[in-house]
């Protein structure tokens, strides 16, 4: 089902918001821990993403499956729960690792 522009441009804001916050606690948390680090560039290449996921989603890809192709890891699962559309993985050696 394709999404219409108003439902876009929120989810755009919406994933525009929980990007940034991502980006603040990893600052935070290299601030805190030398270990760990933070890259200052980071945000602007994090929202370009968004970005395309925009794009993907208006070219008629699902959520769930634009989500994947643009992100990872922990800021996956946070834009998951962001959008409440969680990246399912199938059981069998041929879907693992892949979006239903």
């Amino acid at each position: 089902m394709l999404q219409t522009a108003p439902d876009l441009s929120a989810l755009r804001a919406s994933l525009a918001t929980a990007v940034t916050r991502f980006d603040r606690k990893e600052e935070e948390r290299a601030a805190r821990n030398p270990r760990a680090y933070h890259n200052p560039y980071g945000l602007g290449i994090m929202l370009n993403r968004v970005d395309s996921v925009i794009a993907d989603i208006a070219t008629g890809t699902s959520v769930a499956r634009a989500l994947y192709d643009n992100f990872q890891d922990r800021l996956l699962t946070a834009l998951e729960r962001v959008t409440g559309n969680p990246v399912t993985y199938g059981g069998g050696s041929q879907d693992k690792g892949r979006p239903l």
